[in-house]
């Protein structure tokens, strides 16, 4: 990812180039060169940052979970749980007998 950060920022700047050549060589007033310019490098990048993504969709592949980390993940905390209630009947057992000792 950290070489397809700079897409839109590359592609915005061309296409403000080409704008700014554009209005140099054909007679439009300056205020009309700001806008043509600044409309075009909205555009421009815009259209990069869509590029981007599709490039890292097509470079970077995700991996598709099919729930197997979560089910195991759940059976995890379903024993972890079961170990803390078994620990506390113990601990409540060894209680009653100290209890009964007594």
């Amino acid at each position: 990812m950290e070489r397809t950060k700079y897409i839109p920022s590359i592609v915005s700047l061309t296409g403000g180039l080409m704008a700014c050549i554009v209005t140099m060589i054909n007679p439009y007033e300056t205020y009309e060169i700001f806008l043509i310019v600044l409309s075009a490098l909205i555009v421009f990048y815009i259209v990069g940052a869509i590029g981007r993504k599709i490039i890292n969709k097509a470079i970077y592949v995700t991996k598709i979970d099919d729930g197997s980390d979560a089910e195991e993940g759940e059976e995890s905390t379903e024993e972890s749980e079961d170990s803390e209630k078994k620990d506390e009947q113990e601990n409540s057992e060894s209680e009653s007998l100290d209890g009964e000792k007594v």
